[in-house]
């Protein structure tokens, strides 16, 4: 099933929790293209749950229940070897996600919320930050749980009330905290082809999902650079009103330098989103929603196993260096 860019429908109501998300009802099906392209996009294709809109590209994503139970062998453009952990079982960039969910126990970060229950069908949400929750309607990352294991990503602080209530730069900690699964946010850039030097797409997630997309991204797309490495997020690339897509209950991000979405900055809680540019290279553009949305690191079904890691501390508990898996603590 392909899926587009995703576009937020108008609706969006400012949080009066300070530092909420900004509340806007999702799309039922995302797209990635420019508005002018995006008119022939078919509303009815609605599923009932939010951010289940498949995967895109040309490959073809099961429902939660097909979850590769083994982690099988992802392609050669997959992820790196290098993987992460959450809390609860493994993750990799074959992995269809998984439907089950438990409760963070007392005494660790962010106790009494579920983590888990979320799928590769669900991965895409809009480009509002707090989009990409499945079953929920509204956008917002305020206490919510995990349902792909990984928290939100955060911009640092902002300044100006209208971006500081659409934006949660507090509760999931600094941009350079290493504590957050997969470790601190990192970020890589990337061109299409002959393309021009100001048209540079940012990826932005923690440091383990970006260097596992890169090599995917390379294989998959052919950027202008093959030489692209992740570098620490230093929270002035890319910027929010950057953000075309986010992904995985907003723990990944997607970004174009020459868009800027002028919603976030207004205090009017009708202004719709800007629209995305009509001027870049659709074929890449596709090709890196496709990829993101069918490669990245996502939970594998839980099951019993004795793997050995390197525990640390916090909501983050085992590193393991496993081709395209991720070790969690059960």
């Amino acid at each position: 099933m392909y899926v587009p860019f995703g576009r937020s429908t108008v609706e969006r109501r400012t949080s009066t929790t300070s530092g909420n998300g900004g509340i806007r009802s999702e799309s039922a099906k995302p797209s990635i293209r420019s508005e002018g392209s995006e008119a022939g996009e078919e509303a009815g294709e609605e599923t009932g749950e939010e951010g289940e809109e498949g995967s895109s590209g040309g490959s073809t994503v099961g429902s939660s229940e097909e979850g590769s139970e083994e982690g099988s062998e992802p392609s050669s453009s997959g992820s790196s070897n290098t993987l992460v952990p959450i809390r609860s079982g493994t993750a990799s960039a074959s992995s269809m996600g998984t439907t089950k969910s438990s409760t963070i126990p007392s005494g660790q970060v962010f106790a009494g919320r579920q983590i888990g229950g979320g799928t590769r069908a669900q991965i895409y949400g809009t480009r509002q930050y707090g989009s990409g929750y499945p079953g929920q309607t509204t956008s917002s990352v305020t206490g919510r749980g995990f349902p792909f294991g990984f928290w939100p990503v955060t911009f640092g602080n902002l300044t100006g009330s209208a971006i500081e209530n659409q934006i949660n730069s507090t509760e999931y900690g600094d941009p350079t905290n290493s504590t957050r699964p997969g470790g601190a946010l990192f970020t890589a850039p990337f061109q299409a082809p002959n393309s021009n030097s100001s048209f540079i797409y940012r990826l932005l997630a923690d440091n383990e999902t970006v260097t596992a997309l890169i090599p995917a991204i390379i294989s998959s797309c052919s950027p202008s650079s093959q030489n692209i490495t992740a570098t620490p997020f230093n929270t002035s690339a890319p910027k929010p009103e950057q953000i075309i897509q986010y992904y995985r209950s907003s723990s990944i991000a997607l970004s174009f330098d020459e868009y800027n979405n002028s919603a976030l900055f207004s205090n009017n809680s009708n202004t719709p989103d800007t629209k995305l540019p009509t001027f870049w290279n659709q074929t890449f553009s596709d090709c890196l929603n496709s990829t993101i949305g069918n490669q990245a690191l996502l939970l594998d079904p839980p099951k019993p196993s004795g793997a050995v890691g390197v525990q640390l501390p916090g909501f983050l508990m085992t590193i393991l260096v496993v081709v395209h898996m991720v070790r969690w603590a059960v």
